[in-house]
């Protein structure tokens, strides 16, 4: 069976005006270059990497150009007076099938006195060939990244992405041969209470048509494996003090800890009304699942998120 190795992560590469931390060209030229390093390490390099806020137009050149051997997409997503692009970039190892990338920008946007209102915001889609031949194995990836504030905004920004899927699904060849997996910054804190996930996790499962969320199903236990990718505990010098609560002593007492990274996989594609025939996928096999802090010294994260990385089979 072919493997798959996918990481996904929100970077945090803004302008420096937009940046929550200081920082300047240098330091920011620096910590791109650092990211490169570190996911590209021949043991752990993927052969897929969709990565969010890559918003800094020196930093979408730095790393594609870094990315020798892939097929890179900085994804400029800008069709109205917005200052700003989607921040996606996706890079893969396995060949575009049609050449190119598939982009919708969603209608949802939310407040205008959200920051988010102002980034193009999205989802983008790539069909890949893993395997060569008449019987090859081809993998619908997605990328995305929802509105960091309106639970609203990103229940229609959800719809809108699975919109986008079916389409992309529906119009592709050989399903039964085709994978698909959904990737990014939702958003959307899994919680893991005596009641099990939270409400908004569960709706957006359901929205979606109900993936399979690849880190949990290889962690089925949230208190033993929380899979935190936001974890203003850990991560000091790249989230906010104000995330932290302390006693007189200067010690952590409370910290904001949250999964919002997700690999969701398809096994069918996902149509609205659960009256609707489903039409199966190829199903992905997965082999681990792993957040990881990825860092260029010690507490010295390189973006206020870390990165999951996903390995599978097809």
């Amino acid at each position: 069976m072919p493997q798959v190795r996918i990481i996904t992560w929100n970077t945090q590469l803004m302008p420096l005006a937009a940046l929550p931390v200081a920082s300047t060209e240098a330091a920011e030229q620096h910590r791109a270059a650092s990211m490169l390093t570190r996911l590209l390490h021949p043991d752990t390099a993927p052969q897929l990497l969709c990565l969010q806020e890559v918003f800094d137009e020196a930093r979408q050149v730095q790393l594609a150009n870094g990315l020798t051997g892939y097929w890179r997409d900085p994804r400029h997503a800008s069709s109205d007076l917005s200052p700003e692009d989607s921040g996606l970039f996706f890079a893969s190892r396995f060949p575009i099938i049609d050449g190119s990338i598939r982009f919708r920008e969603f209608n949802a946007s939310g407040p205008i006195t959200d920051s988010d209102h102002f980034a193009d915001k999205g989802i983008a889609g790539a069909l890949l060939r893993v395997t060569n031949g008449p019987l090859g194995k081809q993998l619908w990836v997605f990328n995305t990244h929802l509105h960091a504030e309106s639970r609203h905004t990103r229940h229609r920004q959800l719809e809108e992405a699975r919109a986008f899927i079916c389409r992309a699904l529906r119009s592709t060849r050989a399903l039964e041969r085709t994978a698909a997996v959904l990737c990014g910054d939702l958003n959307i804190s899994e919680g893991h209470g005596p009641g099990g996930p939270n409400a908004e996790y569960l709706a957006m499962m359901e929205t979606l048509g109900a993936p399979r969320d690849l880190f949990r199903e290889a962690h089925p236990n949230p208190a033993a494996e929380p899979g935190y990718t936001w974890d203003a505990a850990l991560n000091i010098n790249r989230v906010d003090r104000s995330y932290r609560k302390f006693d007189d002593k200067g010690h952590i007492t409370w910290a904001r800890r949250e999964r919002l990274d997700y690999v969701l996989a398809f096994d069918a594609v996902p149509t609205p009304g659960h009256d609707r025939p489903r039409l199966p996928l190829h199903p992905v096999k997965l082999s681990a699942a792993t957040v990881r802090p990825l860092s260029d010294k010690v507490n010295d994260h390189l973006s206020d998120h870390f990165a999951v990385q996903i390995d599978f089979e097809l």
